[in-house]
């Protein structure tokens, strides 16, 4: 699966070095299960707005 091997290299990645940033991977991770899921844009925003003030808006 996609989205394991995306893990899997954040973990050996942050095993070498823990201050590395991953971002890049875990964005790939965000998309992957948005189209997983069939998310639309607008639930996509609500999902990486998740417990911040700009939920709503």
């Amino acid at each position: 699966m996609e989205i394991a091997a995306k893990v899997d290299k954040i973990i050996t990645t942050k095993k070498q070095n823990k201050n590395v940033n991953a971002s890049d991977y875990e964005a790939q991770i965000d998309q992957l299960l948005y189209n997983l899921y069939d998310l639309i844009p607008e639930e996509n925003k609500i999902v990486e707005n998740y417990g911040t003030k700009q939920i709503f808006k």
